[in-house]
């Protein structure tokens, strides 16, 4: 699940690299700019996911249940 979240995390790095590229062609703006749209829910459930993960004591805590079923969701 791990390695997943990081593909996702790298694919909206490259998407924001592209978008910030002055030489990136208006089609391949619109495209990356319309998949990073599609990937920010995904994003913030992610980084707070791993926020919260990061911070709790006990990382299987009841807490994180909903968000772990909402992030395998997501990854199908």
């Amino acid at each position: 699940m791990e390695q997943r979240l990081s593909l996702i995390q790298q694919s909206s790095a490259c998407l924001h690299n592209l978008i910030n590229q002055p030489d990136a062609l208006a089609e391949e703006y619109a495209r990356a700019n319309k998949d990073l749209r599609n990937l920010s829910a995904s994003m913030d459930l992610i980084n707070q996911f791993r926020a919260n993960k990061e911070g709790s004591l006990v990382p299987q805590s009841q807490e994180l249940m909903p968000m772990r079923t909402t992030i395998s969701i997501l990854l199908l």
